[in-house]
């Protein structure tokens, strides 16, 4: 009897060792199983971070790829836009399509709870103007092209790229989360 036992506790070992390692291969160690965060009901998987940080610039994604909880935190913050948009019902636009429907909803949510709600005097807009008029002199407006998408020079469409004059009234609107 002592014989047999000598075999089969150290078989026994190696069988449980066997099993607790293919669950732990087959079940928790994929990265659709590995939670990395739960925004209110919604887990940020392994896997989703993974895919995402695909759709990165590849020298940005090095720099996640060292720092990954500042791009973790980018994806709860988006997690949770996308979730107060969806509580006030905010659509996308008609147009956009697949991933780009994300990036509509908050576009549209940023318009309707932040830009549509910011109002300046043209008052206060003249009052900076004349603070700082001698740093502006006769510069020539040019806003460079990524961060520019409407630009009215005086009521008037405008390319960026204008000589400013006393007194012109200058309205720009960036391209909202990469729009």
């Amino acid at each position: 009897m002592k014989k047999h036992l000598k075999w089969i506790i150290p078989v026994a070992a190696v069988v449980v060792g066997f099993i607790v390692f293919g669950y732990l291969k087959f079940f928790s160690w994929t990265p659709e199983r590995q939670v990395l965060a739960i925004v209110n009901d919604r887990k940020i998987t392994m896997a989703q971070f993974d895919r995402e940080l695909a759709k990165v610039p590849p020298p940005y994604q090095e720099v996640f790829r060292e720092e990954p909880k500042q791009y973790l935190d980018q994806l709860v913050t988006k997690e949770t836009v996308l979730r107060e948009a969806r509580r006030l019902e905010v659509k996308a636009d008609p147009a956009a399509e697949g991933e780009d429907v994300d990036l509509s909803i908050m576009q549209n949510l940023f318009k309707n709870e932040v830009l549509d709600k910011i109002r300046v005097d043209p008052k206060e807009v003249a009052e900076v103007y004349k603070q700082h008029k001698d740093q502006m002199g006769k510069k020539s407006l040019h806003i460079p092209p990524e961060a520019r998408k409407v630009i009215f020079l005086n009521s008037i469409h405008a390319q960026g790229d204008e000589i400013l004059k006393d007194g012109a009234w200058v309205g720009a609107f960036p391209p909202v989360a990469g729009g």
